[in-house]
């Protein structure tokens, strides 16, 4: 549960309409914190209204606008939410679906592109490997273009990954150490990143798709904690990582990117899936041949 940074005897009205409720607060009284669910209790006398968002401004020593959207039960209303947040980066804005009891902060996420590995055991660079007409890098620039990220990351090594990154309209870092491991690449993407919050993805997942990806920023956003896929018992990616993760993540050496902080971490969102193609790498031609192969099986 969220808190507003108030107290319960801070409180000397609230009044709600159908565009929303202020209340005003005494600088000098002291009690418990309020929830925002109890706020919008004594403003309507009850959670689920027919409303989609309510607009709670704060009066007094300090002035607060704090927008609260409603009604978030399915992707699309989740993705529209997350549109509306864009517009408003001024303002706090909280969302849920109070009928349900949920309610969550809406979080900056940086997305970052880890793009600059050595793709050894292919022969030749996967980025620009062709799947279903587009390369790798290509179809995940536009998955993760498609979504409402804060910012877009691209952390690569070469020109023309570079020019994808100006196509695409994203960040571009340049890794001068990707022999250095992974780690080199979280660690770029970090330093770099203006976000609370920060989401890796690798290239080599061809069947990851928007809907997939916007879920798992969903079950990140309600829980605010280390939030990953996970088909057939093995953990995947793409890996969100709450704000207070930042600083391990720029410690970590070596070619095992966030899995050691993953490993040390107690409180862990994994995210079941049971199609386990939706996170397969793409680390030979013979991994290539084995998803057209089991895609031809299901059609």
């Amino acid at each position: 549960m969220e808190f507003f940074e108030m107290k319960k005897e801070d409180i000397i009205t609230v009044t709600g309409d159908k565009t929303g409720l202020v209340f005003e607060i005494n600088k000098e009284s002291t009690g418990e914190r309020i929830s925002i669910r109890e706020i919008l209790l004594m403003a309507f006398g009850k959670v689920g209204d027919e409303n989609n968002s309510y607009i709670i401004e704060k009066k007094g020593p300090i002035y607060e606008k704090i927008i609260f959207l409603d009604k978030i039960k399915e992707l699309d209303s989740f993705e529209t939410a997350l549109k509306h947040c864009k517009t408003r980066y001024d303002e706090k804005i909280y969302m849920g679906n109070l009928q349900y009891g949920e309610i969550y902060r809406y979080n900056k996420v940086s997305a970052v592109i880890m793009a600059s590995g050595f793709s050894k055991r292919m022969g030749e660079n996967k980025l620009f490997i062709k799947f279903q007409g587009e390369t790798m890098l290509e179809r995940i620039l536009k998955i993760i273009s498609g979504i409402e990220f804060h910012e877009i990351i691209l952390v690569g090594k070469d020109k023309a990954t570079e020019k994808s990154a100006e196509k695409y309209k994203v960040k571009y870092i340049q890794n001068d150490n990707s022999n250095l491991g992974q780690s080199e690449s979280v660690k770029l993407g970090v330093s770099h990143s203006t976000g609370e919050s920060i989401v890796f993805f690798t290239v080599d997942q061809p069947l990851l798709s928007k809907e997939v990806v916007l879920g798992l920023m969903w079950e990140f956003y309600k829980k605010n904690i280390i939030t990953l896929p996970v088909t057939d018992g093995q953990k995947s990616t793409p890996v969100f990582f709450p704000q207070e993760k930042k600083t391990e993540l720029l410690k970590i050496e070596g070619d095992t990117g966030g899995r050691e902080i993953i490993k040390r971490s107690s409180q862990i969102n994994k995210v079941y899936f049971d199609d386990s193609l939706l996170f397969k790498d793409i680390d030979s031609f013979e991994d290539l041949e084995e998803i057209y192969e089991k895609m031809q099986g299901d059609s």
